[in-house]
């Protein structure tokens, strides 16, 4: 009677393909042939396939320190980094970086993390590329996506404008600045005042005196009422997403008294101060379509002046200028009126809120 053998196991690895070979003295299970009998000696061929997962690639997640506003931007001021992510468990993840190949290794933990201490070498300013793979028995996956990180140790261009001479004791800081890496709208600008002008921002509120956001690289600061007439320096502060401090250089100006405060003057405008249009006051005498004098198709043409009455104002546009006291404080409203051709129009209120005294 014939034996029966079971199946020798198959050798182990990632693909592997095996057919049990027979041993002395024993027949392929089943021992008997049947209907589907296979064609070699009466057995059955037996083929066993065992894939096993390839690791899926690492994940890169964060640099540290990452300097600045936002710590997750991977934008930094530091020069010597670590480099963290997540991987299979208990992986080991092999670190590479572009135009330099592989770094080294670090063992993954049980939940997945790993980070690799890279701050053993000193990176110059510039941006670099990052990947990693990850081995586990099963094999050694494929790269990780690109994980780009940007040193920057450049602080950014700051400049500030003010009038050298003004009567107003708010004067508006223009303020503009520029970084390598750009610097997004919203960007705080912080402005020291030197209010006794003694030569530093070190006494009592001088330091970050006001503040204002960039928008596309500039900002109009209107500063705090001042004390009073004098002498007054300013500067500003720019921080860069690496956290850089970029200082702009210090600019003074004066704050003089006002000739005439509340001294109106009215002049009639050519041309409507908002809308630029100056058919919309006095009336205009304008070059209008070229004009053919003769029909009969002779070889005269003209330009013809047309005024155009359509367009005439009966109420022109009178632009009122009152410089205000820079010696007192600004009462919270101020009344106009105005009389035209002997006619009072009606009183006009006018609030006096975000102006500073001395403003026009």
């Amino acid at each position: 009677m014939a034996s029966i053998r079971s199946p020798s196991p198959c050798p182990q690895g990632p693909r592997t393909a095996c057919r049990p070979a027979p041993s002395a003295g024993a027949t392929d299970f089943p021992a008997s042939g049947g209907a589907y009998q296979g064609s070699n000696a009466g057995g059955y061929d037996a083929f066993v396939a065992k894939i096993l997962p390839t690791p899926v690639p690492p994940k890169l997640t964060a640099v540290s320190p990452d300097t600045g506003v936002s710590s997750t931007d991977q934008i930094t001021s530091s020069q010597n980094l670590t480099l963290s992510g997540t991987a299979a468990p208990s992986a080991t993840v092999t670190l590479y970086r572009e135009g330099v190949g592989l770094l080294g290794s670090v063992a993954a933990s049980a939940g997945g993390t790993f980070a690799y201490d890279y701050t053993g070498t000193t990176l110059p300013e510039g941006t670099y590329d990052f990947t990693a793979t990850d081995s586990t028995p099963y094999g050694t996956s494929g790269r990780s996506s690109d994980f780009l990180v940007t040193v920057d140790r450049t602080a950014p261009t700051v400049a500030v404008s003010v009038p050298a001479s003004t009567t107003s004791r708010g004067p508006v800081v223009h303020v503009s600045a520029s970084d390598l890496n750009g610097l997004p709208n919203g960007t705080t600008v912080t402005l020291d005042v030197d209010l006794n002008n003694d030569g530093n921002f070190t006494d009592a509120g001088e330091s970050g005196y006001a503040s204002g956001t960039l928008t596309n690289g500039a900002a109009d600061v209107k500063l705090p009422t001042l004390a009073g007439t004098g002498t007054y320096a300013v500067r500003a502060h720019v921080t860069d997403l690496a956290g850089n401090v970029g200082t702009s250089p210090v600019q003074t100006f004066a704050v003089t008294a006002v000739p005439s405060p509340w001294a109106a003057t009215a002049p009639v405008l050519s041309a409507d101060p908002e809308q630029g249009d100056r058919t919309l006051t006095l009336g205009n005498v304008s070059t209008s379509h070229l004009l053919n004098l003769d029909a009969s198709g002779g070889a005269q043409s003209g330009v013809a002046l047309v005024y155009n009455s359509d367009t005439v104002s009966v109420r022109p546009i009178v632009q009122v200028t009152v410089p205000t006291d820079n010696a007192a404080a600004l009462p919270s409203t101020i009344t106009a009126r105005l009389t035209f051709n002997g006619t009072a129009a009606a009183t006009v209120t006018l609030s006096t809120s975000g102006f500073a005294p001395g403003d026009v």
